[in-house]
């Protein structure tokens, strides 16, 4: 995985803004866990990072299009990534790895803290995809016998009877 690492000693009292736009800081990880996305439209990350009393606020914008396989059908589909962000990371070095909660992209060093941020766009890229996916409203999906695409038209499959105990049920009407 990329690691973009900022050194947060020299940092002002009023912060430092930085803008990636490195692909590999988000195409790395995709290749490395094998996910099936494609990044359609180059994603861009402006990232605000202000000193505060016990740690350091990060806040920016990740901007992007991403290819992901509908949830339904499979094809791929487009996603614009549209993402507001705002973390704070303690640096308070008497806290033990199990007081602190969520990972950790701070890392001291010879008494100098250091931020991956490569790691905090990672997790706000995959945070702000959805859940579910998928092309469009109307998406049919697959065939479940044969697996079809049903978007490009029905398939040769027979409509199955399903179970002839609960077909009194399939006559029911519910008002």
């Amino acid at each position: 995985m990329s690691s973009y690492w900022i050194h947060l000693k020299d940092l002002p009292p009023a912060g430092e803004d930085y803008c990636v736009q490195d692909q590999a800081v988000w195409e790395d990880p995709i290749a490395e866990f094998g996910l099936p996305y494609t990044i359609a439209e180059a994603l861009q990350a402006k990232v605000h990072i202000s000193p505060q009393d016990k740690g350091y606020l990060i806040s920016g914008d990740l901007r992007g299009r991403v290819e992901i396989p509908c949830d339904r059908c499979a094809e791929a589909a487009g996603f614009v990534l549209a993402a507001h962000f705002s973390i704070f990371e303690e640096s308070d070095p008497s806290l033990s790895e199990a007081d602190l909660l969520g990972p950790r992209f701070l890392w001291m060093e010879n008494n100098v803290w250091f931020l991956d941020l490569a790691g905090v766009l990672w997790e706000q890229m995959v945070l702000n995809l959805p859940i579910k996916h998928v092309c469009h409203e109307e998406c049919q999906g697959v065939c479940p016998a044969c697996g079809s695409n049903l978007n490009l038209g029905p398939c040769d499959c027979q409509a199955e009877e399903g179970d002839p105990r609960l077909a009194v049920f399939r006559r029911l009407k519910i008002e």
